[in-house]
């Protein structure tokens, strides 16, 4: 056998810097290959110099250093790297999140980087700039992915923000109460989810503009954002759509959120089937809305504040509502759902209908006056309430329930005619009724329940009939025109504060029946100066004389078998001496002064 002859090795090119390469060479004869290691073929670094560069405020800094051209290879170490002066990270599974600023920083303008010390930069901690007032702006580069919840919070200086284009979730109240935050806000395609508040209270935001990829927008996320307008959704994004501004589900059939400063007309799509609760709450800028055939629920005064709202319409194929002369009813005309704020004049509620529904009127200042059919049963809570115009008011005796709330705060009522159909004056149903000063019980009404009067500061009598078994707690607090006060035979117990601060009630009459008088129910009636107690009342809560400064004379009817305990103690009563309390200056004392603080019971 010849043997192989191979006479010239080539390089084989794979020699690195450190490493020899190979070189081959084929046999003369036959064409067999042989491979060998190129000795001394090792290219060497070739290295790149790279100047020192000082530590800013969020980036590190670092001495000068080579970089090989072909090989990478760094001389500048881990530990080589100068922090930065501010800005402050926490390194986890390789990556940094950033945790904050130092205590001494003020800088106005944030740079979130995309690396640090050589490693990426990936996430912003949960509060990590939360209260910062003083920073201005805010520019997050694309390498980050999430921003934590309450990252920037209450950063109230804040002006503009630049969320980067890698950044794919939003924590809950990430930007909440950026009140400085202004003009148009982009939210870009990468991002995925937006937390529980998130943007909520950055009330100078006039534009939200939503990218392609966010598929989960938790509630809240815009609430209290009082300049915006409108909200545009990215076509492409497969789970949300806008119109006119507002933002819906991508199949146009469910709100998501109604931007408060939307202006002028809105188109609700065909598809929606409710509009519900504070939906359109005081969107001031709303002059008209068209409702699809669509919707089958309008709840809880979804228009209520929306002060220039001038008509509302409804396409005629709705089978569950109508619309006429701009006012809201069911289809078949029997319930008064909602007239639009805007709105003035008289009102008449035509007999055939039978309910007005709850928040009905509610904040329609300019409705000076409403005639109720003789149909109408039923009157929801906070029917009329906020209708400052209203002066007079027939409630017919058709009526049975009136329901809590609903005359709240109609500060220019000045007298109420309550039908004789109605049970109970529910919780609020009068209260704040500023210039109130006369109004009827019929004698069908059983009891009278929390704050029905409260703050009824103009009301000068109340005449209580015999049905009444009950006054609740805070019924007739502050009413302080209030002189006189007679109290029916079948009222049982007054509830605590029942009538507290009615500075100018000088007279009450309490019939016997009466078993119990309320924690401080005559609390500060300044203007009281004699009350007797029947026979009946065998329990006088603490404090409910007390502050009744012209008090001089109380007669018991009965005054044996009282003993007093301090409130919340288990220890045994202390009686009280009968032939003291025959004496109406001294029961007063004890009332007001020497045992106010005490509960007294009398022995059955």
């Amino acid at each position: 056998a010849l043997g192989h002859t191979f006479e010239t090795y080539h390089s084989n090119g794979d020699a690195t810097c450190l490493e020899n390469g190979t070189e081959t060479a084929t046999c003369i004869r036959c064409s067999e290959q042989d491979t060998r290691e190129a000795q001394g073929s090792a290219l060497g670094h070739d290295y790149q110099q790279f100047s020192a560069k000082k530590a800013t405020c969020s980036e590190a800094g670092y001495p000068a250093y080579q970089v090989c051209r072909r090989c990478n290879d760094s001389t500048l170490a881990q530990e080589d790297y100068i922090p930065a002066l501010h800005m402050q990270y926490r390194l986890e599974n390789g990556d940094y999140t950033v945790t904050g600023l130092s205590d001494d920083c003020l800088d106005t303008d944030i740079v979130i980087p995309s690396s640090y010390m050589g490693k990426p930069v990936t996430s912003i901690a949960a509060k990590a700039f939360e209260e910062y007032t003083w920073v201005k702006s805010i520019n997050i580069s694309d390498g980050v992915t999430s921003i934590g919840s309450d990252a920037f919070s209450g950063c109230s200086g804040l002006t503009s923000v630049s969320i980067g284009n890698g950044v794919k979730s939003i924590g809950d109240r990430a930007f909440y109460h950026c009140t400085g935050l202004t003009g148009e806000l982009k939210i870009p395609d990468s991002v995925v989810s937006i937390g529980y508040t998130t943007f909520s209270g950055c009330s100078r935001l006039t534009s939200i503009i939503i990218g392609s990829g966010v598929t989960s927008i938790e509630y809240y996320s815009f609430d209290d954002c009082e300049l915006l307008e409108r909200i545009t959704v990215n076509e492409a994004n497969r789970n949300y759509s806008s119109q006119d501004g507002i933002l819906y589900n991508k199949a146009k059939t469910r709100f998501i959120h109604v931007p408060k400063a939307v202006q002028g007309a809105v188109t609700i799509p065909n598809g929606v089937t409710s509009i519900v609760g504070t939906m359109f709450e005081c969107r001031f800028g709303l002059t008209s809305v068209d409702i699809p055939a669509s919707v089958t629920s309008i709840q809880n005064d979804p228009f209520g504040g929306c002060g220039s709202l001038e008509r509302i319409s409804i396409d005629e194929a709705n089978q569950y509502y109508c619309c006429q002369d701009g006012i809201l009813y069911n289809k078949a005309k029997t319930k008064f759902i909602q007239i639009p704020i805007a709105l003035k004049g008289a009102v008449t509620i035509p007999d055939r209908m039978t309910t007005i529904e709850r928040s009905a009127f509610s904040g329609r200042k300019g409705v000076t006056s409403v005639t109720i059919g003789s149909g109408v049963t039923s009157i929801g809570e906070s029917a009329f309430g906020y209708c400052t115009g209203l002066t007079s008011i027939d409630i017919p005796d058709s009526v049975t329930y009136i329901g809590g709330f609903a005359f709240s705060s109609c500060t220019g009522l000045e007298s109420i005619n309550i039908g004789n159909s109605v049970t109970v004056i529910e919780s609020y149903t009068f209260s704040n009724c500023s210039g109130l000063t006369s109004i009827n019980i019929p004698d069908t009404v059983t009891s009278i329940q929390n704050h029905a009067f409260y703050m009824c500061v103009a009301l000068t009598s109340i005449d209580i009939p015999d049905s009444v078994t009950s006054i609740k707690e805070r019924a007739f607090w502050g009413c302080s025109e209030l002189t006189e006060a007679t109290i029916g035979s079948g009222v049982t117990s007054f509830g605590l504060y029942a009538f507290r601060d009615c500075t100018k009630l000088t007279s009450v009459t309490i019939c016997n029946g009466v078993t119990s008088i309320g924690e401080e129910a005559f609390f500060n009636c300044t203007e009281l100066v004699s009350i007797i107690i029947p026979d009946s009342v065998t329990s006088i809560g603490s404090g409910a004389f007390y502050g009744c400064t012209a008090l001089t004379s109380v007669t018991f009817r009965d005054p044996n078998g009282w003993s007093y305990r301090q409130d919340g103690s288990s220890a045994a009563t202390t009686p009280i001496d009968p032939t003291q309390l025959r004496n109406p200056a001294t029961a007063a004392q004890y009332l007001t002064k020497t045992y106010y603080g005490y509960t007294w019971t009398k022995d059955e």
